[in-house]
């Protein structure tokens, strides 16, 4: 954890006093002995690159201090005390007078927090900085806290470990499938948005209150992005990726809670021309992120739940919408968090041109395990051939009105293993299965033939009834059979 280190050093001040008490069996009772300060880090107040393990915080930082008789009338011995680091690593009282353990040899009580804030009040406003790419913005954004603990007179150092009080967010970028490239000569820049950049903090208790403000844009550091904790609303947007001079931007589908001393870790996937993302939630401690081997993502699914949101409130317009579709594969070894979804809509079209090998230049157009491949392969090889709308109905429906023009788009026709798949999914309970597309605005699955991905030869492509479940091999050119485009998640 990144902490200051507050060392309490008892000094005497006259040579003389401890052979006058030297029949006291308590350690310096009775004297005034200052309460020396030093700063050190364990795991850097900052970045690694200004301040490595075990070295003093950087000169000029500065905390604020409160000390108090441990007991009796527990009388305040300093409020607010400012402290500066020197370059020894020390802590320099800037003005004031030097505490001392109290005569009546009781314990202290110590707190402290990080930036020092010379307002009068306790209670005051703490603001995160806008611009928190350099180190300094960074830091002044940091708001630690050390909770007042007791601390017993005695020769040997104390610590105070100071805590951080509000949320961080970090972002991870994958290029995904119809992305724009992330690295090389592609401009890439990440900012938070809209959050609220304010909250009371009690000096003296480390509470912090309601985030407020005017709803503000954050650049983020290296060490990722320091926010007030909150409750970001669903659909907001949070997310802003910049690549190769194209906005992407991601929107929670529930409320997310950012809480006091944990840190979110996003792996942020641009798909197409989408954000996907999941996340980690941990506690904010060594200024990393553990996420104890893996990613985990924002759900968990079941088949037959709704994509993205499993938990989708049908009763709310806006909510209902957001739906793509149904999950109906899972892979065993995710857990719940990857598999493919099948879409609310469908069609009935040509496959394709009746005589026509697709293999000369098409990728893929054979295979009965890889649809996505086929489908991206097929689309950009035919799209502007002036009989693409027409001879290849299906392809053309799945380029402009599923994946919105774009050729590597998200949806895509399954390959013939991915739709016998589709298949035992729907027919294990039809009614239900066929219930939940409908609540959601989609179309029945029914007793109908359709076509894959899977080109079988220059005539017929392969695709299965789903009245029997039996495949059957059909004329490309045939109008007459059904369509259903599925994604992978």
């Amino acid at each position: 954890m990144k902490q200051i280190i507050l060392y309490i050093g008892l000094m005497c001040l006259l040579a003389g006093w401890c052979i006058s008490c030297s029949n006291d069996t308590e350690e310096g009772i009775g004297g005034d002995l200052p309460i020396l300060l030093s700063a050190q880090t364990v795991d850097g107040l900052q970045v690694k690159s200004t301040i490595t393990d075990n070295q003093p915080l950087l000169s000029g930082m500065e905390a604020g201090v409160y000390i108090n008789e441990d007991g009796g009338t527990n009388a305040s011995i300093g409020s607010n005390l400012h402290y500066k680091v020197n370059a020894s690593g020390g802590l320099n009282l800037q003005g004031g007078s030097q505490p001392y353990y109290p005569s009546s040899g009781r314990s202290v009580k110590i707190s402290g927090y990080y930036p020092y804030s010379s307002d009068t009040a306790d209670l005051f406003d703490f603001s995160i900085e806008s611009n928190q790419s350099t180190d300094a913005g960074y830091n002044a954004s940091d708001l630690l806290y050390s909770t007042e603990t007791s601390y017993t007179r005695q020769s040997t150092a104390h610590s105070l470990p100071f805590k951080h009080k509000l949320s961080r967010i970090t972002c991870s970028l994958i290029a995904g499938d119809g992305a724009p490239p992330l690295t090389g000569g592609a401009t890439v820049g990440v900012n938070i948005m809209n959050v609220l950049p304010t909250a009371e903090f009690d000096r003296t208790t480390g509470i912090i209150g309601v985030a407020k403000g005017i709803a503000t844009n954050v650049i983020p550091h290296a060490n990722g992005t320091i926010v007030v904790p909150q409750t970001i609303a669903s659909g907001t947007r949070l997310i802003k990726v910049v690549a190769d001079n194209n906005d992407y931007y991601y929107k929670p589908t529930l409320p997310l809670v950012l809480e006091s001393g944990k840190s979110y870790d996003f792996r942020i996937t641009l798909q197409g021309t989408e954000l996907q993302a999941t996340y980690t939630v941990m506690d904010w401690t060594n200024g990393t992120v553990d996420d104890n081997g893996g990613i985990v993502a924002a759900y968990t699914y079941r088949v037959g739940d709704y994509y993205p949101d499993p938990n989708v409130d049908l009763s709310n317009p806006v909510e209902k919408v957001k739906i793509k579709g149904i999950v109906y594969w899972l892979d065993p070894a995710s857990s719940g968090k990857h598999g493919k979804v099948v879409g609310l809509k469908e069609t009935t079209g040509r496959w394709g041109v009746y005589g026509k090998d697709e293999r000369v230049d098409v990728t893929g157009i054979r295979s009965t395990t890889d649809g996505k491949t086929a489908t991206r392969s097929l689309i950009a090889a035919r799209k502007d051939a002036t009989n693409f709308t027409t001879d290849y109905f299906i392809f053309n429906w799945i380029y402009q009105t599923m994946n919105s023009g774009i050729v590597d788009g998200v949806w895509y026709l399954p390959a013939m293993d991915e739709l016998s798949v589709l298949y035992s999914a729907y027919n294990t309970n039809r009614s239900d299965f066929n219930d939940r597309l409908n609540a959601a605005g989609g179309d029945d699955l029914g007793d109908y033939y359709y076509w894959s991905s899977s080109e079988g030869d220059s005539t017929s492509t392969w695709g299965v009834s789903f009245g029997a479940g039996s495949t059957f091999y059909g004329n490309k050119s045939f109008g007459s059979n059904s369509a259903r485009c599925v994604l992978a998640f």
